[in-house]
């Protein structure tokens, strides 16, 4: 017997029920994690010896202001941990039963990398291809058969 392949499913944000967006605000904004440690850098290197407490209260101070640009917003939304590495990874056994990835980009995409609800659906176009360079994904917009992908619950999809 020859199991497909499980591929990344992606939907457009207008697709999905208005309470998907408190999980985006309640997510891991991963541009807020990259300034973070850009600015922590930046004071280590200006004061080598600066306490931890100290430290955190400066990075506060400099970041006060900054906001996520919806458009260029990157935020993981559901069952995310890090690995032993310090890199972000699905965690398999989460209460959502689901690891995706919001993209403010074209206004607004999601991405599931992980889940427990595959959907069968179209492949979608070359423009979006799996991280690891080994193809297409699967739209979850469209109804198909020539992709299995992962998909969130049917409870966050509209209609």
């Amino acid at each position: 017997m020859n199991t497909p392949k499980i591929v990344v499913g992606v939907t457009s944000l207008n697709n999905l029920v208005g309470h998907f967006s408190d999980l985006i605000d309640n997510g891991i904004d991963l541009r807020w994690e990259e300034i973070n440690l850009e600015v922590r850098e930046e004071i280590l290197a200006e004061n080598p010896n600066i306490e931890e407490f100290d430290l955190e209260d400066e990075i506060e101070e400099r970041l006060q202001d900054f906001e996520s640009d919806s458009d260029t917003a990157s935020v993981l939304v559901g069952d995310w941990m890090k690995d032993y590495s310090g890199k972000y990874v699905p965690d398999l056994n989460g209460p959502l039963g689901f690891a995706a990835h919001y993209s403010g980009f074209c206004g607004g995409s999601v991405t599931i990398e992980y889940s427990k609800t595959l959907k069968e659906c179209n492949q979608t176009s070359p423009c979006f291809v799996m991280a690891d360079g080994s193809g297409t994904c699967g739209d979850l917009d469209t109804s198909g058969s020539s992709k299995l992908a992962y998909s969130l619950p049917a409870e966050y999809f509209l209609g």
